[in-house]
């Protein structure tokens, strides 16, 4: 049987804070409109880059929060959150008590008002997984041997009465403990730290460029020689925009080896790793052209 959470206080803040960032992003879009290039005009762009994680967590989280489930089954507790599931095995539970019986202090996590999620460590309760809507005080928490569930069922009575009934029949197939993630997230180079570490300097080289570009731009002449033969005579002029051309390149190269370095890493760690390494050397390739070209 399906149990959900009060999702309204939640629902109605998440989108408030989506109005809220989207009318931002509208305001710094507008400001670049017929501006000039140079630095403000990369400086916005580059905040209006940066908005654009937070929008995409904002927009997956108040899905989650839409269709956020709690369902029992003979098998176990299925807590369904946007694309994912998380599963607990009904012979992996302890109990069900209030989260208060087992610690006191505020649970931290991610979310807005009336909506909290995210994983934590508690002294004395473990690893704590949250599915909450409400305040801790009115929260309940799934233990194994594992780690806590907390979750919110706006009938505290009826989830309680639902999971005793089922947990006196025995499960008909046997569930591994375990959140379930949609292809993407379920990637294990998000959680590759070294991978991370590898690819943000070639991240940073890039953005470097566009902004090194738009800060020289106005100096830079109408037209400028944007290809060399052999013996270092220009044989090719053009329009001094044609320079964001190179980053723009870079960040295609960039973009490749990270698809690639996703795909390699399911299969073997190693490869995924030197197929980000060689990305560094591009982006400092780029730069050098890009400041023969500017200079």
């Amino acid at each position: 049987m399906n149990w959900y959470p009060n999702k309204r206080e939640g629902l109605i803040w998440g989108l408030g804070l989506l109005l809220a960032l989207l009318l931002a992003e509208a305001s710094i879009v507008r400001g670049m409109l017929g501006a000039p290039v140079g630095t403000w005009l990369f400086l916005r762009a580059l905040l209006l880059v940066a908005t654009l994680p937070l929008l995409a967590f904002l927009v997956y989280g108040y899905w989650g929060l839409a269709n956020l489930t709690y369902r029992i089954e003979r098998n176990g507790i299925l807590i369904r959150w946007a694309a994912c599931a998380d599963l607990v095995p009904m012979d992996e539970i302890i109990d069900i008590v209030p989260l208060a019986t087992v610690t006191k202090r505020l649970v931290q996590g991610v979310g807005w008002p009336g909506y909290r999620l995210g994983q934590v460590q508690e002294a004395g309760s473990g690893p704590l997984r949250l599915y909450m809507t409400r305040s801790p005080e009115q929260c309940l928490v799934i233990r194994t041997r594992a780690r806590g569930y907390v979750i919110s069922p706006a009938n505290v009575e009826g989830f309680l009465a639902d999971y005793r009934a089922r947990r006196k029949l025995k499960p008909i197939a046997k569930w591994a403990q375990g959140l379930r993630l949609p292809g993407l997230l379920g990637l294990g180079i998000w959680r590759d730290r070294l991978a991370g570490a590898v690819a943000l300097p070639s991240l940073l080289l890039n953005l470097g460029l566009f902004g090194y570009l738009a800060a020289r731009y106005q100096a830079l002449p109408l037209r400028l020689v944007l290809s060399y033969d052999l013996q270092g005579l220009g044989d090719r002029i053009g329009a001094r925009e044609e320079l964001f051309i190179l980053p723009a390149a870079g960040l295609a190269v960039l973009l490749v080896n990270g698809v690639l370095a996703a795909w390699l890493h399911r299969r073997e760690r190693v490869l995924a790793l030197l197929a980000l390494c060689n990305a560094p050397l591009v982006q400092a390739l780029v730069w050098l052209a890009a400041i023969r070209f500017a200079r």
